[in-house]
């Protein structure tokens, strides 16, 4: 519990940090959506139970400079179920920035800090509620003017108050693009290990790879 609490002061004053000086007034993105009824699972060919779901977010965009951006996001979720337990609501708050280093570098980074609360308790009796920790951060290298080389790296802590479920997650991966002019060619391998926070845990230990190609033909260039 004191890891969550140190780790969730630490992700909102870097949040709020980022935002202490302006050189540019900042643009403000407000949105909602809204749905109610049954969710498809493509994959799985199901319907998930009958919910009406409502979220609000806004983002917060400032530009230091030319080769400096932030973004703040901050959310907050609701999700119903109508003749099922599950219901829960989230919070997050999501700082960002890019910067482009020069021509041929640009560095991203984001923190995100997101609280899940939850109606019922599960099926033991223990509290569901948990809070999710992450950091992305990538690198975008222009080797040639047709050519990027992008490696990637993320991880996920998922801290539960029933301590044995909580796990942390490690993310490595790679991007590569190439531009060929009307044809653009994209590549992309991630792996993901998962391990568990605690010696006594439920948290089976995986290790996963997801890989892909992608072609884009644009016969307008």
């Amino acid at each position: 519990m004191k890891l969550k609490a140190i780790l969730s002061i630490l992700f909102l004053i870097v949040c709020f940090s980022s935002f202490a000086q302006y050189p540019k007034l900042p643009v403000f993105f407000l949105k909602y959506n809204g749905s109610v009824g049954q969710e498809e699972d493509i994959d799985e060919e199901e319907f998930t139970a009958e919910a009406q779901r409502h979220t609000v977010s806004l983002r917060i965009k400032e530009e230091l400079s030319k080769s400096f951006v932030t973004n703040l996001t901050i959310a907050y979720s609701r999700k119903e179920y109508f003749e099922q337990s599950g219901s829960y609501k989230y919070i997050y708050v999501y700082p960002d920035f890019t910067w482009k280093i020069s021509d041929k570098i640009k560095w991203f980074n984001g923190f995100k800090a997101k609280w899940y609360l939850y109606d019922e308790l599960d099926t033991y009796g223990e509290v569901k509620d948990y809070t999710s920790l992450a950091y992305k951060t990538n690198l975008t290298f222009k080797i040639t003017e047709d050519f990027e080389f992008i490696p990637l790296f993320e991880m996920l802590y998922e801290l539960y108050n029933n301590e044995e479920k909580s796990r942390q997650n490690y993310i490595l991966g790679i991007k590569l693009k190439y531009d060929f002019g009307n044809v653009v060619l994209s590549g992309r391998y991630k792996t993901t290990l998962r391990w568990p926070l605690e010696e006594n845990t439920v948290v089976e230990k995986r290790f996963d790879h997801e890989f892909g190609v992608s072609l884009t033909w644009d016969p307008n260039k």
